[in-house]
């Protein structure tokens, strides 16, 4: 039986561009700007993490945050850890760990809301 040239398209391309592929598709298909981006996600994560990641957020719409963002939240970490840990206070701990890419206030905001969420919830390891 003679392959289609779609077939035979599919046979050279690696698995990751293939997945990638299918994400594209679902863009098209679906028409919707949520989907734009998950062909990229293919080459960010390996074929076993991808699926866990739709298999537990199949369905959902998620937004990927910045390194920077990312990079504040674990300053106010370090700032809630140096405050109720080491005995700091909360200026100290803020001048201790900021860096000029974080905003004063984006720091403080994100030591209130980590203050907050660890007097309300338990955190357990999974």
């Amino acid at each position: 039986m003679k392959k289609s040239n779609i077939v035979r398209s599919l046979d050279r391309l690696a698995e990751k561009d293939v997945y990638s592929v299918m994400m594209f598709m679902l863009y098209g298909l679906k028409d919707e700007p949520e989907y734009s981006a998950l062909s990229e996600l293919v080459y960010a994560l390996d074929k076993d993490s991808l699926l866990n990641v739709l298999s537990l957020l199949g369905g959902t719409t998620v937004r990927i945050p910045t390194i920077s963002e990312l990079g504040t939240v674990l300053a106010g970490l370090m700032v809630y850890s140096n405050v109720n840990f080491n005995g700091m206070s909360v200026q100290e701990a803020m001048a201790d760990v900021r860096t000029p890419d974080i905003k004063e206030q984006d720091l403080m905001d994100a030591y209130a809301k980590i203050s907050e969420a660890m007097s309300t919830y338990e955190f357990k390891p999974r």
